[in-house]
């Protein structure tokens, strides 16, 4: 069945960008609603339903379509993603929506951020990065959402990072960092509405066999890691997180598995090439090691042979040198004629006669 989902996925060149297939996948209301669900405790007693409710209530003049599936669209229509000011950096925010939550007073208004990040370091603290967006959040509500001096009515900001390939040590963890009041001199007490205005939450996937997998994470990882075919993790969404809508999802989500399965047998294609050149200059570490051990056992085992046979040797001569001697006192032969007798090669002769001339 075609649906709004076909139009709404990004090309270039006729081929799929990473970016733009990730933001399309967290637009959909009913993935958004599990981050929020667990990511934003505003919503921590509220069913997937109730959250999808709350997620931008206000109809967009001009935007709303005439087709079934767009007077009720599954997918945010999102506020701009782009922030720009005359003398900060130019920011692009991935998906940032508006939702309101229920509160002590009434309904309150937030500004959700959502990001996709492959690498958790990619060369500097992302939760700066992150805190950065906040601030921008904030103050870029001067003039649309208040003015002047009517700081009430700020809205509470979001900004959750979805890391899909962290450092070991991260996988599988959701960290939220946040504004807290703190007691230095006496105890006094601000409504927590009045100073908890800010939101980072880093979600940082994980391998199945993963401690703390499950939940979000699975969901997920499921979506993001291309792990699984485009129908199983339809499959999955639908028995396993109740999606009511997860069929028009199905061309967005086969694009993202398509491009997912890539990158991941890209890297591991780059794995195994790192592999084996790590393996052969392991293997010839390990094989010098093994070699410079192998040859000093040998030495000393030729040294120590080498030592007897020398000894033995030595020991002869030191013998057959005293039978010399005693014979030729005894005979008063010269010692040629009694190493004749003796039956000494003539060869080490001169060796016995030059030791029988050294001082005993």
């Amino acid at each position: 069945m075609e649906t709004q989902i076909a139009g709404s996925i990004a090309r270039m060149d006729g081929s799929t960008s990473q970016d733009a297939i990730f933001k399309d996948v967290l637009a959909y209301k009913e993935v958004l609603a599990h981050i929020m669900k667990t990511c934003v405790p505003e919503y921590k007693d509220c069913t997937i339903p109730q959250i999808i409710g709350y997620i931008e209530p206000n109809p967009q003049v001009g935007q709303v379509g005439l087709h079934p599936d767009e007077t009720n669209p599954p997918k945010i229509q999102g506020m701009s993603t782009e922030s720009t000011t005359t003398t900060e950096e130019r920011v692009v925010y991935d998906v940032r929506f508006s939702a309101v939550a229920p509160g002590e007073d009434g309904k309150i208004g937030l500004i959700i951020n959502i990001e996709a990040q492959s690498k958790y370091h990619p060369g500097y603290p992302l939760v700066k990065r992150a805190i950065y967006y906040c601030g921008r959040m904030l103050s870029a509500q001067y003039g649309s959402v208040f003015t002047q001096s009517h700081y009430g009515e700020i809205q509470k900001v979001y900004s959750i990072w979805i890391c899909t390939r962290p450092p070991k040590e991260r996988e599988n963890t959701i960290t939220s960092y946040t504004l807290q009041e703190r007691h230095l001199v006496g105890h006094v007490t601000e409504p927590v509405r009045n100073y908890d205005l800010m939101n980072v939450t880093m979600i940082c996937l994980g391998k199945p066999e993963g401690k703390h997998y499950g939940g979000l994470l699975r969901m997920l990882e499921v979506l993001f890691t291309g792990r699984y075919a485009a129908k199983e993790v339809i499959q999955i969404l639908e028995d396993e997180y109740e999606f009511a809508h997860a069929h028009t999802m199905e061309r967005t989500v086969s694009e993202m598995c398509n491009l997912s399965q890539g990158i991941f047998e890209e890297g591991m294609e780059k794995g195994m090439e790192k592999g084996i050149a790590q393996g052969i200059e392991r293997g010839m570490e390990k094989g010098i090691a093994q070699g410079i051990e192998k040859g000093i056992a040998q030495g000393i085992e030729r040294g120590m042979e080498k030592g007897i046979a020398q000894g033995i040797e030595r020991g002869t001569n030191r013998e057959r040198l005293q039978n010399i001697r005693s014979l030729m006192e005894t005979t008063g032969w010269p010692a040629e004629q009694v190493m004749t007798a003796m039956k000494i090669p003539a060869a080490d002769q001169p060796k016995y006669l030059k030791l029988l001339s050294l001082p005993q």
